[in-house]
């Protein structure tokens, strides 16, 4: 277990409690990858006082790679511009998994907005 955070231990005005680990913050890109995690694998339509949030990345994973190609790539354009005002995005590219066929996995290659920092492209499994 992570030991507690205090606020007077954050440094920065973009962070929040990181997924899955009780008492650690993520902060930085990391703070933005998780944002980004989250906008793509929640389904739009299911937060019922946010409808619009997430994306449509899901409607097409069960489609053919090449016919679910344009479609996926449109719906994280679509929802990480949306979303996360942070990046720019740079590419957007998926294959399939080979140990999984009802998996994606995404490689985003993103800009943190103003500045010509581009970081390792943020890898995403995305499952049916």
């Amino acid at each position: 277990m992570a030991d507690p955070i205090n606020v007077p231990d954050i440094r920065v005005a973009d962070w929040q409690p990181a997924l899955g680990e009780i008492g650690a913050i993520v902060e930085g890109l990391a703070d933005i990858d998780q944002c980004i995690r989250t906008i793509l694998l929640t389904p739009k339509g299911t937060l019922p006082h946010q409808p619009d949030f997430g994306s449509d990345v899901w409607r097409f994973l069960d489609w053919p790679i090449d016919q679910a190609r344009p479609h996926l790539v449109r719906a994280v354009v679509e929802a990480v511009a949306r979303w996360e005002p942070r990046v720019e995005l740079m590419t957007v590219a998926l294959e399939p998994d080979p140990a999984e066929p009802t998996t994606v996995l995404l490689q985003i290659g993103r800009r943190l907005r103003g500045t010509s920092v581009a970081p390792p492209p943020l890898v995403l499994e995305v499952a049916a």
